[in-house]
């Protein structure tokens, strides 16, 4: 395992394409977990000569951030059942 340095981790932030290894150590998900997700075409990524995967910094964030991954709140899901009561919906 590489070991990324403080120099490196701010030069990650900066970035609008990671490589694997950046995507890990930007997220703190494991490498086999982001093959993973390329693999079964999860996520957006850009292949260079069929061998370095990269990734757009935004993909990553909208990936993590998606609405599929939130986990509401009790106050949101009672508030989200009264309405519903409410609409009859």
């Amino acid at each position: 395992m590489k070991i990324i340095n403080k120099n490196q981790k701010e030069v990650i932030k900066e970035k609008d394409f990671m490589t694997i290894p950046e995507v890990v150590e930007f997220t703190g998900l494991s490498k086999h977990f982001w093959y993973q997700m390329t693999h079964r075409k999860r996520i957006r990524f850009y292949k260079l000569n069929d061998r370095r995967c990269f990734f757009k910094k935004q993909d990553v964030l909208d990936f993590i951030f998606n609405e599929h991954n939130l986990v509401k709140s009790q106050p949101e899901i009672e508030n989200q059942a009264l309405s519903k009561i409410v609409t009859g919906g």
